[in-house]
């Protein structure tokens, strides 16, 4: 239903299923489960007809970010980080709005 097709999902999937015991099981499981989340895939499962998404936009990126400072090295290969913060203003006013 979601679409997916991952090797690396199917071969987590397949192990997960046979293992010999749950603390196996669980560790499989648990593997999958970050792969998933990583990918940001939504997996309906039992449910309501309609699907719901809540978030909260407290996220936004640095006005002047200097990217060299969030570099990193993959074996020889240079990465840039790719990620979001906490906007204080974008909080303030959730919280002001959950109260």
């Amino acid at each position: 239903m979601a679409g997916l097709r991952d090797p690396i999902v199917d071969a987590l999937i397949e192990q997960a299923e046979g293992m010999g015991t749950i603390e196996s099981a669980m560790i499989a499981s648990r593997a999958l489960d970050r792969v998933l989340l990583w990918g940001f895939y939504h997996i309906p499962l039992n449910g309501i007809d309609q699907e719901r998404f809540l978030r909260w936009d407290k996220f936004a990126r640095p006005e002047h970010e200097v990217v060299a400072k969030y570099e990193y090295l993959v074996g020889s290969t240079v990465r840039i980080v790719d990620s979001w913060w906490v906007d204080a203003e974008k909080l303030k006013r959730l919280r002001l709005a959950r109260e």
